[in-house]
């Protein structure tokens, strides 16, 4: 399907307080709808060095009605993006937290652990991929390198092109839905500098960068700024962010490239200078699920098709509704109540 058309005429992002809703009906993409509503200047800039940027895609090709649907329900219920904003902002009034970013003290690891100290003793199993899922009658059997066993139901948390492979011999159309679904790769860079090493004084929690800007970088994050304890005192903790659809093989280079890319970045916005204290760099192969237009259809169609099964099989993972932890939180509560 291709995206809706937006208008050629330039117009000011506050139009958005006196335009109409929208009327029409069918999906959307990121830069179509922030353009019709706020402007091409806007879109250019936070279409998609911002929505899309947190998918690491194209602005033209990702689905606002997958990626925001929150951003679609405001313009549907209240109309302007802005009047919309700002009556949430005034109805949370002095209990909203001091940061919109929130993480756990401990890092996001405490998560994973406290979820397995709910485990019963024995039930986690680590280093025994699936191999392939099978029916018999009304039950399920997981095959791994350790043999097939027996279970009444299957949750695969796996994103879509993950779960694919283990669907194609039981629900192969399902399958062959999950894997259209495209998916990116991208590198995350960590730099650790001593506080006197930075010309710029960190006042906010990190940095989006605009198309056509001449950093090498993508995005940042000032981890011990956003968040305590992130690095020892008088120092700071940069998290820098390469590839995507922007550059689709950056997380194929080698550490060094991506350590040098990543300083030269830092050195054009914060100042940084000399070598970092600590580097360390992350990638994320073929791992950020593009929820482009028809997507939503696409997951729905799977879903159907999984539901036909003489077995109970859930899907719920980054990639079906929404990629963000309270994404997945809210998928499998939906499941496992």
């Amino acid at each position: 399907m291709a995206p809706l058309a937006a208008r050629d005429e330039p117009r000011q992002g506050l139009w958005d307080l006196v335009l109409p809703r929208r009327t029409t009906s069918g999906e959307e993409t990121i830069a179509s709808f922030v353009r019709r509503r706020l402007g091409d200047e806007v879109s250019s800039l936070f279409a998609e060095s911002v929505l899309a940027g947190i998918h690491s895609g194209d602005p033209d090709r990702l689905s606002i009605d997958a990626t925001f649907p929150q951003l679609v329900a405001m313009e549907r219920d209240q109309r302007s993006l802005i009047l919309a904003a700002r009556k949430a902002r005034l109805s949370r009034g002095s209990s909203a937290p001091v940061s919109a970013f929130l993480s756990l003290a401990r890092g996001m690891g405490s998560l994973v652990d406290a979820l397995v100290a709910k485990l019963p003793a024995g039930t986690l199993r680590l280093r025994a991929p699936v191999r392939a899922l099978s029916i018999v009658g009304k039950r399920w059997l997981v095959h791994t390198e350790r043999g097939a066993e027996s279970f009444d139901a299957v949750h695969l948390a796996l994103p879509p092109r993950a779960a694919a492979p283990l669907l194609s011999q039981i629900a192969p159309d399902a399958a062959r839905l999950l894997a259209a679904v495209r998916h990116v790769s991208s590198a995350v860079v960590l730099l650790g500098y001593h506080q006197r090493q930075l010309e710029r004084t960190l006042d906010a929690s990190g940095f989006v960068v605009p198309p056509g800007e001449d950093c090498e970088l993508t995005a940042s994050t000032w981890l011990s700024h956003k968040w305590p304890g992130r690095a020892p005192q008088d120092h700071v903790l940069l998290r820098g962010f390469l590839g995507g659809t922007r550059d689709p093989e950056a997380h194929t280079l080698p550490d060094d490239e991506l350590i040098a890319r990543a300083k030269k970045g830092f050195a054009r916005t914060v100042g940084a200078h000399g070598e970092p204290v600590l580097s360390r760099v992350v990638r994320y192969p073929v791992a950020s699920p593009q929820m482009e237009l028809g997507h939503r259809a696409r997951i729905e169609r799977v879903a159907r098709l999984v539901a036909e099964l003489p077995a109970e099989l859930h899907l719920a993972a980054a990639g079906f509704n929404g990629v963000g932890i309270p994404d997945t939180i809210r998928q499998a509560q939906s499941v496992w109540p």
